[in-house]
């Protein structure tokens, strides 16, 4: 059974591998997995290393649909940026600003090995680059100042950290 990952859950650092084999290796599974718990947790948005799976799968909440993306990856960023303060299912307790661009456009696979490529604005742009940092092991922590880090880190009381 999966579950959320909490920092510090090192599973959060590592980068996630591509999906070679569409048919075998549970996808279906995984996504449905990463749904459930998705929804569970109230969240908009959802990397499967966030389960404890290093296989670049996120799931998106775009307009009341869910998507899956298989092996993401961001092709086109427009100009514009903004910041916003953003939160993390698996670091709950944090919110940070993060500056992030406002438009993107995203491609990626569906579970069946189809190409699939969506354009992305406001909070849903947000929300893909936030999935597509946690599958490099980046985390909302890393995007805040040295000193305020620390200070939360140590207010967390934590082992594990990586400043």
């Amino acid at each position: 059974m999966f579950s959320l990952r909490l920092f510090p859950d090192p599973i959060l650092r590592d980068k996630a591998y591509s999906v070679k084999d569409f048919q075998t290796d549970g996808l279906n599974s995984i996504v449905r997995n990463m749904k459930k718990i998705m929804q569970e947790n109230g969240g908009m948005g959802l990397a499967a290393n966030q389960i404890g799976i290093l296989k670049r799968i996120l799931i998106l909440t775009i307009e009341d649909n869910i998507i899956a993306l298989i092996n993401p990856e961001i092709v086109e960023r427009k100009k514009d940026k903004e910041v916003m303060n953003e939160g993390c299912l698996s670091i709950p307790e944090l919110r940070v600003d993060i500056e992030r661009h406002k438009k993107i456009v995203v491609r990626g696979f569906d579970i069946e090995g189809k190409v699939k490529e969506v354009s992305c604005e406001d909070l849903s742009a947000r929300a893909v680059q936030h999935e597509i940092d946690h599958l490099n092991g980046v985390l909302i922590l890393d995007k805040m100042e040295r000193d305020e880090k620390i200070k939360f880190l140590l207010s967390q009381k934590r082992e594990y950290c990586k400043l």
